[in-house]
């Protein structure tokens, strides 16, 4: 019985990812990005914070890309932030692509 919890609760993980997609390609690809940098090299004293600082932003520019008149602003917010966090966590030696 646990077995097949377990593996239920597997399956359900890439909707749940999916989730947090807005559709725009270089924003999904870069929040990704940015979730297994923050995971994989900032102290885990210090993740919550960096998780609650991307989720908002990520909330926000999830709103704005529902709105079909703002949705081509999106991307740019998203290429900015990408270079701004660029910059940011360098120094943790995250990449972003």
């Amino acid at each position: 019985m646990k077995k097949l919890m377990v593996v239920a609760a597997l399956a359900a993980l890439p909707s749940l990812a999916s989730a947090q997609d807005m559709g725009i390609a270089l924003c999904d690809t870069f929040y990704r990005q940015y979730e297994a940098c923050v995971s994989s090299r900032i102290p885990e004293a210090q993740r919550s914070a960096f998780r609650d600082a991307i989720e908002q932003t990520r909330s926000g520019l999830r709103q704005l890309a529902a709105d079909p008149q703002a949705r081509p602003q999106v991307e740019n917010l998203c290429q900015l932030h990408k270079t701004q966090m660029t910059q940011a966590l360098a120094a943790y030696g995250c990449t972003f692509n």
